[in-house]
């Protein structure tokens, strides 16, 4: 007996055929339409929370960031920046490095 290879690409027909039947289903297109609004409406309020939580962040590190500064501007302002900064342009190497040693003759 000699058996016929079954088509691999049959059920993709039938799917398609399925699929097809399905879209063109009045009541089908009625529910896809309600479950894609809905869909929206949950990605439309998680982009609001989002926002929500982005602005509520910002404004927490923008208050963090004006506490800091106003700490900051009210330790001892007698301290010039030239005393926190020191001109290294004026030190020589050796005074920042030290001397590089002697190589040994050997």
């Amino acid at each position: 007996m000699v058996q016929e290879k079954p088509q691999k690409n049959a059920w993709w027909v039938g799917a398609g055929i399925v699929a097809g039947e399905a879209i063109g289903n009045p009541m089908f297109k009625k529910w896809m339409r309600r479950v894609f609004i809905v869909t929206a409406q949950g990605f439309l309020e998680a982009k609001d929370q989002i926002h929500c939580m982005y602005a509520l962040t910002r404004e927490e590190l923008e208050d963090i960031v004006a506490e800091a500064k106003y700490i900051r501007s009210q330790r001892d302002t007698s301290v010039t920046v030239s005393q926190k900064c020191p001109d290294v342009t004026s030190l020589a190497a050796d005074d920042m490095w030290g001397e590089f040693p002697k190589a040994r003759d050997g």
